[in-house]
């Protein structure tokens, strides 16, 4: 998982800068890594469907929703048609 970091103007000419994390629920400590990036400023996560080769349904994904939920954050996903392999 990485944080990113926003930095932009909204309109009227206000700054913000907020995080938000992209995970990969392969990894061991996917679920202590985004919980520490909530508790440091991260604001929601992003999820590649296509690279992770899970939908944003399957029950890996079931922690990273509760911890997203209890901190009020989004989740952003990345679609689209590209065809997995299970070989």
């Amino acid at each position: 998982m990485e944080l990113d970091r926003s930095d932009r103007t909204k309109s009227g000419g206000t700054s913000f800068k907020k995080a938000r994390s992209k995970t990969n629920p392969v990894d061991v400590d996917y679920v202590d890594y985004y919980r520490e990036a909530l508790q440091n400023g991260c604001i929601g996560i992003k999820i590649h469907e296509d690279v992770q080769q899970l939908s944003i349904d399957h029950p890996q994904f079931d922690p990273i929703h509760k911890l997203t939920a209890e901190h009020q954050g989004f989740v952003l996903v990345h679609t689209g048609h590209i065809p997995w392999n299970d070989n």
